[in-house]
């Protein structure tokens, strides 16, 4: 009953976190604007932690069930985005308009698709994590010194150009 309980939480958590912290100018996440622009340790720590939630996700999947064939697809999706790089890289095809919108519906739908469930909430944790991670944009203006003495003297500029 805990673990089933526990698996209602995941979903829950995706929502709260989305509709809670997205484009907010709150002290706290200028900091994780600013961290996640300027530190390439954050942006491998930000990874890591999504991979952790997610392995967390379908460790809790595969005590509830006994059929572990239905969480075998988003445990290799899950291995293959341990690797920095390739997370990243997942992360910007996510972030394009076509492939969120897609992705959405599909969350949407294998929510309520009995042996899609796990797919669905890993998918839906990964659609948050690429909202929360800088866009290419902001990526390559943190390369050019010019761009970042806007970034970092305008308190707006870095929330505007982050998504």
């Amino acid at each position: 009953m805990i673990w089933n309980s526990l698996l209602l939480i995941f979903p829950i958590l995706i929502l709260v976190a989305a509709l809670r912290c997205y484009k907010k100018d709150g002290k706290w996440m200028n900091a994780f604007y600013s961290r996640m622009c300027f530190h390439d340790v954050a942006r491998r720590l930000y990874v890591q932690l999504v991979m952790l939630l997610l392995i967390l996700f379908q460790f809790i999947q595969i005590q509830t069930h006994i059929s572990a064939i239905d969480t075998f697809i988003p445990l290799l999706i899950t291995a293959l985005l341990i690797r920095f790089s390739m997370a990243e890289l997942v992360f910007y095809a996510i972030k394009r308009r076509k492939v969120m919108v897609s992705v959405c519906s599909l969350v949407l739908v294998g929510l309520f698709i009995p042996h899609c469930f796990s797919m669905a909430v890993a998918l839906g944790i990964l659609l948050v994590a690429s909202i929360f991670y800088p866009s290419r944009g902001i990526r390559n203006m943190v390369e050019s010194p010019d761009e970042i003495f806007s970034l970092t003297s305008i308190p707006g500029q870095l929330v505007a150009n982050y998504y």
